[in-house]
């Protein structure tokens, strides 16, 4: 993506926001220019008040490439940080203050891999995809109070137009918070939409060809949001946009998914070979983030609260799933045996919560693991409250519990405010967070969530080795760290080695990495260590119902019988 900003002071005291403004406290003008796939522009144009004390921290799009920001109005100085990503404004107080700058397509053609693409402006003549975070400059000062308009010229007349705002017509209007316009969505081209709801105004909208039929994802998604709706009946807030677009560049063969869920609105790519079930799980688990946990609390939900904000809400999806009754066991355990395995693997199995939360933003396995605790977690909790209570309470029950105190709201969401929520249904629970969160012993595999419903086996496997020090080399963007011996430097990697990229499945040996060099070849090797590991492994007993739902009620007994993963290295 290429961002230039320049000064036109002149130009912009002449530009007519007068009408916006007036109604707004943030007003942007963008007129995008897709007549050509290779420079597809976006020029945007903004003008907001600045603080009354003379000082506006101004946050910048996402890969901003022209640090030297100039501002016109009464302002006096500019500081920039391209490292954070803002700016600091000083300005007469409470002045107004304009600036513009323009977005240029940021792709070759359409996205071609989630991991790498997804976040990028798309400027095409047949599909326009825009965030905020990426193309919105951002007063700093924003509150959920006061409102912004977005008004868009230059989209094609025949094309549809969707955003997260609550109408679909320009200008846009949404409130002035730093969240809203950092999520704020902007989807158009011959989009096929679909109702979300009968009673909502939400949409469903899709691009592109599939191997399956529009009705039954649209049906699928349709049951997931109804399910996940009804877990939260005390709280009212429609979601307004969910899409799928496709990724051009997966292979036909590769079912590759992603997806981010933007305050009102879930944006996923998928390659052309995925199919309902594929997309399923995403769907739920990104879906479930417009209730849970972001309407728990109004402050920003910490690092250190990950294992809950993801990992419950894993839990959460696989439960919603399964309880709608069309996704099969097998696909569900297939998911759990392969967390199993990775988390038996991993060598942060037994790392206490703040060296996680420190490690996130460096560590490719820190950034796993706290889905997989919370995960597990909710899992175990499952069988211990269904299990004493003959089936009639559940996580999902707990859940709920938080939500009842409305007032709570404005309280952060800390460990301390769920271990509180979480003892008042098993006096337990407070103790399990303390061992398996705070301090990090590894969690019990839960056979006994699923009563009689499963059966399981302990297997030795091999163990998982990467072969070089990941973190370390994301960083200085060169192999470090290579172990003598290991599957990686046997096919061909070498200390310091330049790299632009890597692919790889977390803890499975059997799935191959992929280093991708500067000269544009390709190292793959599959990442299997020396030593060995004990795993558990569950399997679906002939004739059981549905797991996680009522025709799996765990017993007293079995919910007594937890199994651990062990590994011998």
């Amino acid at each position: 993506m290429i961002i230039t900003v320049r000064g036109l002071a002149a130009w912009l005291c002449a530009f007519a926001f007068s009408s916006a403004v007036a109604q707004s406290d943030v007003a942007y003008k963008a007129i995008v220019d897709a007549s050509n796939a290779a420079t597809g522009t976006v020029e945007v144009k903004v003008s907001f008040r600045g603080n009354s004390s003379g000082e506006t921290v101004v946050v910048l799009p996402r890969g901003l490439a022209n640090p030297d920001l100039e501002f016109s109005g009464d302002v006096r100085s500019i500081e920039t940080n391209p490292a954070l990503g803002q700016a600091l404004v000083s300005h007469a107080p409470g002045a107004w203050i304009s600036t513009s700058y323009r977005i240029q397509h940021g792709l070759k053609g359409r996205p071609a891999s989630y991991a790498q693409d997804a976040y990028r402006p798309i400027i095409l003549p047949d599909l326009t995809y825009l965030i905020g975070e990426n193309t919105l400059v951002r007063p700093g000062w924003m509150t959920t109070v006061g409102s912004a308009t977005v008004s868009v010229i230059g989209l094609a007349e025949s094309a549809s137009i969707f955003t997260s705002a609550p109408e679909n017509k320009s200008p846009f209007t949404t409130d002035a918070s730093l969240e809203s316009l950092t999520n704020f969505v902007i989807l158009s081209g011959p989009l096929r939409a679909h109702p979300l709801d009968d009673e909502e105004s939400g949409r469903i909208v899709l691009a592109g060809a599939w191997q399956f039929s529009d009705e039954s994802l649209v049906s699928s998604i349709r049951k997931i949001y109804r399910s996940e709706r009804a877990l939260f009946p005390n709280v009212h807030s429609p979601l307004r946009l969910i899409a799928l677009l496709p990724l051009d560049g997966a292979s036909e063969r590769s079912p590759e998914t992603g997806g981010r869920y933007y305050s009102d609105a879930f944006v996923s790519f998928a390659g052309r070979a995925a199919q309902v079930n594929d997309l399923q799980y995403l769907m739920a688990h990104e879906t479930l983030h417009h209730w849970f946990p972001r309407k728990l609390t109004t402050s920003p939900i910490g690092r250190d609260m990950a294992w809950f904000s993801e990992g419950i809400t894993d839990f959460l999806a696989y439960w919603v799933l399964l309880n709608g009754g069309d996704y099969p066991n097998e696909r569900f355990l297939a998911y759990l045996n392969g967390t199993i395995a990775s988390y038996s693997r991993s060598d942060l199995r037994a790392a206490s919560n703040d060296q996680i939360s420190g490690a996130l933003a460096v560590h490719p396995d820190a950034r796993r693991l706290p889905y997989v605790r919370g995960f597990l977690l909710g899992l175990k909790w499952e069988g211990d409250l269904r299990s004493a209570s003959a089936g009639r309470k559940g996580v999902v029950d707990l859940v709920r519990s938080l939500y009842e105190d409305r007032a709570a709201v404005s309280r952060p969401l800390t460990i301390e405010r769920v271990r509180e929520a979480a003892a008042a249904f098993n006096p337990s629970f407070a103790d399990d967070i303390d061992r398996y969160i705070v301090k990090g012993e590894p969690i019990p595999v839960p056979v006994s969530a699923f009563g009689a419903c499963v059966s399981w086996s302990e297997i030795t496997a091999t163990g998982y080795d990467l072969g070089f020090d990941e973190a370390a080399s994301i960083e200085s963007r060169a192999i470090t760290g290579l172990k003598p011996g290991s599957a990686a430097q046997a096919a061909g990697l070498i200390e310091g080695m330049k790299f632009r990229g890597h692919g790889k499945s977390q803890g499975d040996p059997d799935r191959p990495v992929r280093i991708y060099l500067p000269d544009g070849r390709t190292i793959q090797y599959f990442p299997r260590g020396k030593d060995t590991v004990r795993l558990t492994v569950l399997k679906a007993n002939e004739g059981a119902g549905r797991l996680l739902t009522s025709a799996c009620t765990p017993t007293l007994r079995a919910a007594s019988q937890p199994v651990h993963g062990s590994q011998t290295r």
